[in-house]
């Protein structure tokens, strides 16, 4: 049986005072995007346009773990152990009209060895908006992306005991605003330094979560959340209430945090950014600000995954992009 889950890419769905968007708050992925010098949040400088489109994606599999890119930006990793529907809301991760690409990795499935000879994966990318009253305008296709047919028996697309397949396509994309992005940020290099840097910038986040510090732990996006909130058209009111929650969240210690385990450096953002991933079984790909729990005797996690990059002429690092999943 398929199974949807809905992954929320744009803060603007996650924003707490329209009803359509609360409804999916429990699934959603937030963006953040930072410049060198941290302004004062001003929640008032944020535009609003006429128009306001949003970009999602919708993947569909039954056979394989998947990780799917935007702009050189790892937005959502499956291990592959269920299939279904998996939709995207990715509008945060463009930074600016003009061509964007997407980049989809397919992996076995967990126990198996190889990539299975099937033609089952299919990705849509479409445009669409929030209308007023409630819900969507009618989706637009934008581009797309689906395995072939299978010859005899076999996925041509696959090479002998491919463990992975990687696919990069590119499409068009129209946005009202113009965010500097990463691109003038300093290039990477995976070594033990970074590393070291990396991890602890983590642990400052996890610290201030045990302290039940929401100021301290929300404090790491400060710069990041005014370039979200812009780049998911969230109104002033909107995101201020929506900073607040999650400074309330962290005050109440409500759900513990994992500790930091099992992972890997991974550089990204065309060599400017950079983060750590799990490397462990159903995990793997996933980011490691974790906080477990259980709902309706089920388990559950809600995961952070940040990203970090060093300004231009900076040798600190800084929280640029994040996004949040809330899966079983």
């Amino acid at each position: 049986m398929k199974r949807t889950l809905f992954i929320l890419l744009s803060l603007h769905a996650l924003a707490g005072c329209a009803q359509n968007k609360d409804q999916q708050a429990k699934h959603n992925t937030t963006m953040a995007q930072t410049e060198t010098a941290k302004p004062v949040l001003d929640f008032n400088r944020l535009k609003q346009y006429d128009q306001e489109p949003i970009y999602q994606m919708e993947v569909n599999s039954e056979s394989f773990g998947y990780q799917v890119l935007v702009n050189d930006v790892t937005i959502y990793t499956h291990s592959g152990r269920y299939g279904g529907t998996i939709t995207l809301f990715i509008t945060a991760a463009i930074m600016q009209s003009g061509s964007q690409s997407l980049t989809v990795r397919l992996m076995p499935r967990p126990g198996q060895a190889r990539l299975s000879d099937s033609k089952d994966f299919k990705i849509d990318i479409t445009r669409t908006a929030w209308q007023k009253g409630g819900g969507m305008t009618t989706p637009v296709p934008v581009a797309g992306y689906a395995l072939p047919e299978l010859s005899d028996g076999k996925q041509v697309q696959f090479k002998g005991n491919d463990q992975v397949f990687s696919h990069t396509l590119s499409f068009e994309a129209t946005v009202p605003y113009k965010l500097p992005g990463w691109a003038n940020s300093q290039p990477l290099r995976n070594d033990v330094r970074l590393k070291e840097e990396v991890v602890a910038a983590y642990n400052r986040m996890i610290d201030a979560y045990r302290r039940k510090d929401g100021a301290a732990f929300m404090g790491t996006f400060d710069v990041a959340d005014m370039m979200v909130f812009q780049a998911s058209y969230l109104r002033p009111e909107e995101a201020k209430q929506k900073r607040a929650e999650w400074i309330a969240f962290v005050n109440s210690g409500d759900k513990p945090i994992a500790p930091l385990e099992n992972y890997e450096l991974e550089i990204g953002g065309n060599g400017r950014l950079v983060h750590l991933r799990r490397t462990d079984g159903d995990n793997r790909g996933e980011g490691v600000i974790r906080f477990p729990y259980r709902q309706m005797n089920r388990d559950r996690v809600m995961i952070y995954d940040v990203y970090f990059h060093k300004p231009a002429g900076s040798d600190r690092l800084e929280a640029i992009w994040y996004y949040m999943t809330d899966h079983s």
